[in-house]
């Protein structure tokens, strides 16, 4: 069995990216990383999971529904079956008079949530609840009050302390809202309403703040003692472990830079900051921490593996994630009417085929070297 958290000699983080369907190629990293820590612990323990390894995890959007299934205790594999069995309902066109608002009800992903998310007797699941089996960062944002909300279960956050918050605790609200809220992508699904302080809110997905990569919240939350959690620094104490949706290259011919006109680029702008900003995620974790593995950022900086002489190490980092080719993308969308977007049905064999041939070539042990204790 695992080290009880307070015994472990090191603390472990898993982040996981927003990205929609794309959400698969996740599950496919997942489910070799899985399969590799069950083999190193324990002799290929069936019930082994990944919130036995990590100590927190971390997740926007369709990430936040990964994470939160992890800590509840499900493997990959059961939440690769939801994936394949749900995303057409998921995805269920809205009535037509409200497809200028968003394209789809968000009935379908409330109701699986609320389901998933309870109580042994039926009542619904909360932030605080012990039936998760870890820690658990989610990402989104208050519209009401403009801001940026990740919320973690840690009973001694600002304001999860029942002592001095009472009723009014974030760890009364129940999960399935927090997660329904990190998937309300704008467009997409209706915003979520949360009661918070006893006042109606409305949620958005995580993805339009600086986090749909959550990486380097996750670390802030584990290092910083204004959250609460206190895990030790160090490149041999803590690993953040960051898992993307896969990107793809952003490039323009000439012809189609000058003939841009304003809804083309309404079009692109959004992804294309989205990506931006997770780039620029994943670059400052490497700069912080040591990077173990991670694709190379740029031509200029590389990956960022050598240790920076004057910035000691708060962590150690490794990045999975992987950029598809013009080429791949071509390959997959041979329908013309296949987008490379966040509702793409038809892109899930490529989108789990990509992550499989990824997992089995770049996911390994040797990258966790002295994490694997415990």
């Amino acid at each position: 069995m695992p080290l009880p958290l307070a015994h472990r000699p090191t603390r472990r983080v898993l982040a996981l990216d927003g990205g929609g369907i794309h959400g698969l190629f996740t599950l496919e990293v997942l489910a070799e990383l899985e399969t590799r820590l069950r083999a190193a612990h324990g002799g290929n323990r069936p019930e082994y999971r990944l919130c036995d390894y990590f100590d927190l995890i971390a997740g926007t959007s369709t990430g936040g529904i990964i994470a939160a299934m992890l800590a509840w205790g499900f493997p990959v594999s059961k939440i690769q079956e939801l994936y394949l069995a749900s995303a057409k309902q998921i995805f269920a066109r809205a009535p037509w008079y409200y497809r200028l608002k968003y394209k789809f009800t968000g009935d379908r992903i409330s109701a699986t949530l609320r389901e998933m998310f309870s109580e042994d007797d039926g009542s619904p699941a909360t932030l605080g609840s012990a039936k998760l089996r870890t820690l658990l960062l989610v990402t989104m944002k208050n519209g009401t009050t403009g801001s940026a909300w990740p919320v973690c279960n840690h009973p001694h956050s600002r304001y999860n302390d029942r002592a001095t918050r009472g009723d009014k605790s974030n760890l009364n609200i129940p999960l399935w809202q927090l997660v329904r809220a990190s998937t309300a992508a704008p467009t997409f699904f209706p915003a979520q309403e949360i009661m918070v302080m006893g006042q109606p809110q409305q949620f958005i997905d995580g993805g339009v703040t600086p986090y749909n990569n959550p990486a380097l919240i996750a670390a802030n939350f584990a290092l910083l003692p204004e959250y609460g959690i206190c895990f030790p620094p160090g490149e041999d104490r803590l690993l953040v472990v960051s898992v993307g949706t896969g990107r793809r290259e952003m490039r323009y011919g000439s012809g189609e830079i000058q003939d841009m006109n304003i809804l083309s680029h309404a079009v692109s702008i959004v992804q294309t900051l989205m990506d931006e900003v997770s780039v620029e995620q994943d670059m400052l974790c490497r700069v912080l921490g040591r990077c173990r593995f991670g694709e190379k950022i740029d031509r200029e900086i590389g990956d960022l593996q050598a240790s920076h002489p004057s910035l000691p190490p708060r962590m150690s980092y490794i990045r999975y994630n992987h950029t598809y080719s013009a080429q791949e993308v071509a390959a997959a969308c041979t329908d013309h009417r296949c987008h490379w977007s966040l509702d793409a049905i038809g892109l899930i064999p490529a989108i789990r085929a990509a992550g499989a041939k990824y997992a089995s070539e770049r996911v390994s042990l040797d990258h966790f070297v002295g994490f694997l204790e415990g």
